[in-house]
Parts: C-alpha cells; sequence; structure tokens
C-alpha cells in the first residue's frame, strides 16, 4: 500500500492471485483510494502507482499453506524485493513491511515454545528463523507450509535489511507479529474448509467445531503467542511517523499481545456464551507449561505500542465475526 501526501489519495495495490478483491477494494473504500492491480509481485511495474508517494506498506506474503517451492520464494522474497527497489527508484522516503514472528522462530523445532524463552530483536540477542534458501530449495519441507512461511518471511526480511543498508536514504520498519486473531474484515465470506484449515483461524475455530466436551483441545502452542489483528494494523500507523532509523537504530519491531491458552478461551466463552457450550472442546490443557514470550519494549519505545486490547475482547470479537461467516454456509 501506498500512501501520497495528505491532500492527496491513497494508492493500495494488489495482485489479482485472488479473484473479485480488486472490486472488492473498491466497493470498499470508494473513491477514497486508488487500486492498483500487480499480476505479478515478483515482476510487476508499479511506475503508474508510485509518483508522488511517501511511504509504501508492504503488507502481501506468501498463503500460508503454499506447497510450491518457487512460488513460495518468488511471492514472498523476490516480491519483496521489487517492491523496495521499485519504491526507491520513485524517491519514496518510508517503507514499512510486514514481517512475522515465525521470522525471528525456528519453525523446526516448535518445542523451543514451549519455554521461559523471550524472542527479541535487541542487538544483544537478535532471534532469526534459521532456514536457507537452499533448505527451501531442497522440496524437503514442501510438505510442512507453515515451515515454508516462516523461512520464506525470514529471508524475505533479511533480504529487506540489506535493500536497507543498501539505501540509507529510505527508511524502513518491519513489524513481526505473531499469530493473528481477531474479528474477521466486514463482509469477509469464507467457506467452511479454508476457516478450518487455516494456522491461526483454524485452531481457534477448531474451539466451535469440536462439537462435544469429550473432545480434547488442540494443542495451545498458537494461543498465547498471539496478537490482535486490529494492534497489527496500530503498529503499522504509529510506524508512519516513528523516530527515523538515524536517531534510533535499526526498526525491527516485535509487536504481540496478552497472553492467554486455548482453556482460558473454553472457560471463557463456556461461561459468558453458555449456547455455545455445547460446541466447546475440554479445556484439559496443562496450565502450568511455561509458554515463551515476546519483548515488545522496543514497540512501546519507538512506536508509543503499548496497552495491547484484552485478549477476552479478542475472543469476543472473533466467535461474533464467525458466527456471522457461518450463516453464509
Amino acid at each position: 500500500m501506498g500512501h501520497n501526501p495528505p491532500s492527496s489519495r491513497a494508492n493500495i495495490t494488489i495482485r489479482t492471485s485472488r479473484p473479485g478483491k480488486v472490486n472488492s477494494f473498491k466497493e470498499q473504500f470508494g473513491e477514497g483510494v486508488e487500486v492498483v492491480e500487480i499480476i505479478d509481485i515478483a515482476t510487476g511495474d508499479l511506475t503508474d502507482a508510485l509518483p508522488g508517494v511517501e511511504i509504501v506498506i508492504h503488507a502481501a506474503a506468501s498463503h500460508v499453506g503454499e506447497t510450491d517451492v518457487t512460488r513460495v520464494i518468488s511471492g514472498t522474497v523476490d516480491g519483496t524485493l521489487n517492491i523496495a527497489r521499485q519504491a526507491a527508484k520513485a524517491n519514496v522516503k518510508r517503507i514499512v513491511f510486514t514481517s512475522s514472528w515465525s521470522a525471528c522462530v525456528d519453525m523446526g523445532n516448535p518445542a523451543a515454545c514451549f519455554s521461559n524463552y523471550v524472542f527479541t530483536e535487541r542487538v544483544s540477542q537478535i532471534d532469526w528463523n534459521p532456514a536457507t534458501t537452499e533448505q527451501v530449495l531442497s522440496s524437503k519441507h514442501n510438505k510442512n507450509p507453515v515451515w515454508l512461511h516462516g523461512a520464506a518471511k525470514s529471508l524475505a526480511e533479511k533480504e529487506i535489511w540489506k535493500f536497507a543498508d543498501e539505501h540509507p536514504e529510505v527508511d524502513v520498519t518491519t513489524i513481526n507479529p505473531p499469530f493473528i486473531y481477531g474479528p474477521l474484515a466486514r463482509g469477509t465470506k469464507i467457506n467452511k474448509e479454508v476457516l478450518r484449515t487455516h494456522p491461526s483461524l483454524g485452531r481457534f475455530y477448531s474451539l466451535l467445531l469440536a462439537g462435544s466436551s469429550l473432545l480434547e483441545l488442540p494443542p495451545s502452542l498458537a494461543i498465547p503467542i498471539a496478537v490482535d489483528v486490529r494492534d497489527v494494523a496500530r503498529a503499522h500507523i504509529l510506524a508512519l511517523t516513528a523516530p527515523p532509523t538515524t536517531e534510533v537504530g535499526r526498526k525491527r519491531i516485535l509487536i504481540g499481545g496478552r497472553i492467554f491458552r486455548m482453556c482460558d478461551v473454553s472457560e471463557h466463552v463456556a461461561a459468558t456464551r453458555p449456547e455455545l457450550k455445547y460446541r466447546l472442546g475440554n479445556p484439559r490443557v496443562e496450565r502450568v507449561t511455561p509458554i515463551a514470550a515476546i519483548d515488545t519494549s522496543r514497540a512501546e519505545e519507538i512506536l508509543g505500542y503499548n496497552e495491547p486490547l484484552p485478549w477476552k475482547k479478542t475472543v469476543n470479537d472473533m466467535i461474533n465475526s464467525m458466527l456471522e461467516v457461518e450463516k453464509n454456509w
């Protein structure tokens, strides 16, 4: 997404890999934005979209679930570099790149997340996903889309920092959120299979799918290391006016939300939405298991990002939106 000066229109650039998305954006935002189609984000020409743009927010990524390794690399790594290089050529002053917490953790060793470890981006302890391009292209992990997604995000972010070193005239920020939860966008239409298999939404929705209190809840890994989608959006907006790198150093910003577990969700929903109690799984998750944390102090210092939304509000709003989606099935 490109951002023009306040008196001008904003540009939203999107790919056409999802039919109907162009018209959807046009209908949702009206004449307040200009929607520009990009056929191939890795090679697409943005010449007509970037004149006069001062800020670019690049939030695109390979879809989690993609197992074609060449598409993963092309869409995420090559696409990120294409956007960055064309932005620099067009004299864009600032780029905010949506990275991921998965770029900070070894996705081949998820057990490490069940510990007292604190993920951080501070100079003394910078966490990185160790995946390499060679490992991705080896196809050994092509049946593990979550691993591929984390690898691609890590590789793309490392490239964007190389770009930042080569183009000090462009101020770069990366926002690294963990699993994202919260209400779906208004008017979202999504089928049951997609909702069930999505790595974060699907894990959450499984609460409602279980249909029997005799079923044990799924593993809680994805739940505590989470953030509300509205807090992710807020972090990006705050990054637009954050102090420059020359003042605060490299802006690799890890964000997170309130810690909660699947068992907490189940008990909360049972207490506040008794009509859904029959659909909830059995909250037999070990409460004393340590869960890794995310150091968000840099987000507070640089962006003013603080007070993430209460997890119960995230849960309530997410359930309400999912029930609305169900009405269209």
